[in-house]
């Protein structure tokens, strides 16, 4: 027995199936687009989900306060950071930091924390009359056994800098 599938059923099947790729298409392009929406707006927070572990809260915790130290910079040499980062123990997050070698002010925002450390993306909100200050630079920052904290960074120019930070008070 042949069973005949009426063009009209049949068309409408390749719409479906048109319609469908379509949607994955966008859909795909809208979970990029907010990926690329949340990293260029320094608005953007990233609170503590009730999914992640109390070792996220309490690595905010660990290294909010004021900390201070040079930074070295691969071809440029060193300059001064002053951080201050705040958590309210339940993932609220905010910082700011003042370079005042360099003359910029910038402000964090908490991108992820994993066992790795925890990244941020450091926004320029007061440049440097010569514009020397990239913006934006995403930060590593590493609590060290020694009550120091590492620093690094990797702007979208790829340049590096590094420094050990030392909380204040």
């Amino acid at each position: 027995m042949t069973v005949v599938i009426p063009r009209a059923i049949r068309r409408g099947r390749h719409l479906a199936g048109v319609l469908l790729a379509v949607t994955s298409v966008a859909t795909i392009a809208g979970v990029g687009g907010l990926g690329y929406w949340s990293y260029t707006h320094p608005s953007v927070t990233a609170p503590i989900s009730a999914g992640q572990s109390a070792n996220a809260a309490q690595a905010l915790q660990q290294i909010s306060g004021r900390w201070v130290g040079e930074v070295q910079q691969a071809g440029y040499g060193s300059w001064t950071a002053d951080v201050t980062f705040r958590s309210d123990g339940a993932g609220t997050f905010s910082g700011e930091g003042a370079f005042p070698t360099l003359g910029c002010r910038a402000t964090y925002n908490l991108v992820r924390i994993d066992r790795s450390g925890i990244d941020l993306i450091e926004r320029i909100t007061e440049q440097a009359p010569n514009g020397q200050c990239l913006d934006p630079v995403y930060v590593t920052l590493q609590a060290n056994p020694d009550g120091t904290l590492d620093y690094r960074s990797t702007s979208n120019s790829s340049i590096e800098f590094q420094g050990r930070l030392t909380k204040q008070g």
